[in-house]
Formats: C-alpha cells, structure tokens, sequence
C-alpha cells in the first residue's frame, strides 16, 4: 500500500512538473541577472542576493540560464539555473479578469487597464511587459484569440491567468493588490 501511494505521488508531482511553465525558486548564491541568456556575466542587470525568490519561465532556457522574475525587484532577465532551487508551481489563475465593454472599429482587441494598487504594476500580455503606474488607466492592443497575462509588482507573487478575447471588442480590467 506504502509503495502504491508513494507511486502515486511521484506520478502527480511528474505531471505537474511536465505541465508546469512558471516556478517559484529560491536562489542559493549571489547571482547575476543579465539581459540575454549568455554564460558571462558582462550584460548583468543587477545581483540577485542569496535567499531570494524568482519566478522562471520553465519553457524559456538557453545556453544553461533561464528567463526569470525577480520578486522583490520586479526585474526580468536571465539566470544560470544551477543556482536556482524549485520550491513550488506557480498556479495560473482559472478566472477571466478582462470584462467585454463592446465593439470597435479595428480588428484587433483593445484591454484597458487599470491599476488601483497603491505603487506600479507591470503588466506582460502575451510576453509584451507593460508598466503601469498606481492610478493609471492603460489601453492596450493584441492579437484576438488566447492571452496570457501575467502581473507582477515588488515583493509580490506574481498574478497569473490565460483569457481568450475576440476581434472587434474592447475589454477593460480594473485590479488592486491586497497586501
């Protein structure tokens, strides 16, 4: 019965991890975060101290680093993964966040944004980051069909969830932090 569990487990916890885009790491040393994924560290962004979270992007590795958020930064750029340790999946989020407000002339989608937190957002729409400062309303144009938004702000756990938007409608989102 023991055997038949701990089976079971490590299959969950296989198929989590094979299906799973964003992690939420610790880092286990001083680790430069630079802008592209290289093996020198002479394109350093900032130095990631020791101890600290990052969420990474298990899909977007290259030449041994991997795409990363810095949680208290709220920096982006590349980490060596050796330095890095798994704590746990990032959950994306099953909510649709963009409320449908009508029809327009173009094409393509417009979300407008708007940020009611108490400091600045930054706001990654299908890998196009976008910072949004407290109070401020942004409209942004994408492509119809699946977006992924992905919401990010200093020493927070990053916000994640994927919405499916229609051409010719513009949608409007107003969101706040609870901290």
């Amino acid at each position: 019965m023991k055997k038949e569990l701990l089976f079971l487990v490590c299959m969950i916890t296989s198929f989590l991890s094979a299906n799973a885009t964003y992690w939420i790491c610790t880092v286990n040393t001083d680790i430069h975060m630079k802008e592209e994924p290289t093996k020198l560290d002479n394109n350093s962004i900032c130095v990631i101290p020791a101890g600290e979270f990052i969420v990474i992007d298990d899909e977007d590795r290259m030449n041994g680093n991997v795409y990363a958020l810095w949680v208290r930064g709220d920096t982006y750029g590349y980490v060596t993964e050796y330095y890095i340790e798994k704590v746990q999946v990032l959950e994306t989020n099953e909510v649709n966040v963009l409320q449908e407000t009508g029809k327009i002339k173009q094409d393509d989608p417009e979300l407008v944004i708007k940020n009611k937190c108490n400091g600045k957002v930054t706001v990654s729409l299908n890998g196009s980051k976008h910072s949004i400062e407290s109070g401020e309303t942004k409209a942004i144009v994408v492509p119809a069909g699946k977006v992924s938004i992905f919401v990010s702000s200093p020493g927070m756990i990053p916000f994640s969830t994927t919405q499916y938007v229609k051409s010719n409608r513009s949608y409007r989102w107003e969101f706040y932090i609870e901290r």
